[in-house]
């Protein structure tokens, strides 16, 4: 039973990623994302908050809660992975500026690569990435289906249209039946997390990032929402990835995990409050 339900989680995963990030480049065009990281003000300020001030936050936390080694590097891992392919479906949910939020998560993983092989050895000594292994399936799996929804929305926008409608249905589907099964499955690690100070760790450090990604994010209503976010949710493919394919510790991967559910707790309802006020 358990190896179907695994098999599922992963199915309905790749499924939301493909189709929310298919279907928002059927909605938009190339002009519109770029149009954001026009802003040279903007991108600078997050590329500071996501690779220098969050992943300094993730490490000053560990420390001054006195968390374990695992705990700090599955922390600080997650820290360092911005871009979450979940970005624009969270910032659809708050009325905001979708555009944006791809440009944003755009550049972000594409600064993932970049800067995680950089950072993460600093901070976890003896760690070593291969920037290619994280590229792949973010390539694959995110930028690939988000061009493809572009190229079909320029060449056929009356389809494109009638499309998005779809696949905007199966995606909000498909994240909702994710989130049921991937708590279900793995419920033994986020009760067993209890008691070990991971909760007060991820719970402070998501806090750490909307405070940073809010005093950063300028002026615009519309660019703070994205910058808040687009900061307070870290990439957790690209965490997972380099958590397990350099820790034999599942605790590394474990705080990844309940970092992530901590993110999709505070953060999805803070978006659907500010979709309602909107």
């Amino acid at each position: 039973m358990k190896p179907i339900i695994q098999l599922l989680v992963s199915l309905f995963m790749f499924t939301f990623i493909l189709t929310s990030l298919f279907g928002a480049g059927l909605g938009l065009t190339i002009r519109e994302i770029a149009e954001p990281l026009k802003k040279m003000k903007f991108v600078f300020l997050a590329l500071i908050a996501n690779f220098i001030l969050i992943p300094a936050a993730a490490y000053l936390l560990s420390v001054l809660l006195k968390a374990d080694p695992s705990m700090q590097a599955g922390l600080v891992i997650l820290a360092c992975c911005g871009g979450a392919p979940f970005l624009p479906k969270l910032v659809g949910l708050g009325k905001g500026n979708i555009a944006s939020s791809i440009g944003l998560m755009v550049l972000l993983m594409v600064s993932t690569v970049i800067f995680s092989p950089i950072l993460l050895p600093y901070a976890i000594p003896g760690l070593s990435i291969d920037p290619w292994a994280i590229a792949r399936p973010q390539i694959l799996l995110m930028l690939l289906p988000l061009a493809i929804g572009l190229a079909l929305n320029a060449w056929r926008p009356s389809l494109a249209g009638r499309l998005k409608k779809i696949f905007d249905r199966i995606s909000s589907m498909s994240l909702i039946a994710w989130l049921i099964l991937a708590i279900f499955i793995d419920y033994h690690l986020v009760v067993s997390a209890y008691g070990t100070g991971v909760y007060n760790l991820t719970l402070l450090f998501t806090l750490a990032t909307i405070v940073i990604a809010y005093l950063l994010g300028g002026s615009s209503r519309a660019e703070r929402q994205v910058m808040v976010l687009g900061s307070g949710t870290r990439n957790i493919a690209a965490a997972l990835l380099i958590a397990a394919a350099n820790f034999s510790d599942p605790r590394v991967v474990t705080v990844v995990m309940i970092g992530s559910l901590v993110q999709f707790v505070i953060l999805f309802p803070l978006a659907y409050i500010q979709g309602r006020r909107s």
